[in-house]
């Protein structure tokens, strides 16, 4: 299974990474959407160490994911579109100056 944890594992350490994200494209095409989906997460986290390292299959995984954006079930869609929209964004992240403060909770 492509999605077990020993192979999230061999993409971080850097071992074959390029070829079982490769691998792992031609899952985005099974007739299983919970399969798709999972190839989508699966995709978008493996994917991100590769951003400005390797423009090509950065390319290659974006077309990849744009295809999902018409698929049937709306948890890959929108799965695709998230993992889109970090894969495209500056590496490091530019900050928006928001930043989320602790609830206080008040008693009237």
């Amino acid at each position: 299974m492509p999605f077990a944890h020993g192979s999230l594992q061999a993409l971080r350490s850097g071992s074959g990474a390029e070829e079982r994200l490769r691998q792992s494209l031609g899952y985005l095409e099974d007739a299983e959407a919970p399969v798709r989906a999972a190839a989508v997460r699966f995709i978008g986290v493996a994917a991100r160490p590769f951003r400005g390292t390797n423009p090509v299959l950065l390319q290659r995984i974006c077309g990849a994911l744009e295809a999902t954006l018409g698929d049937s079930d709306p948890a890959v869609r929108s799965l695709a579109h998230q993992n889109l929209l970090i894969l495209r964004s500056p590496r490091g992240g530019q900050r928006s100056g928001w930043s989320p403060r602790p609830l206080r909770w008040q008693w009237c």
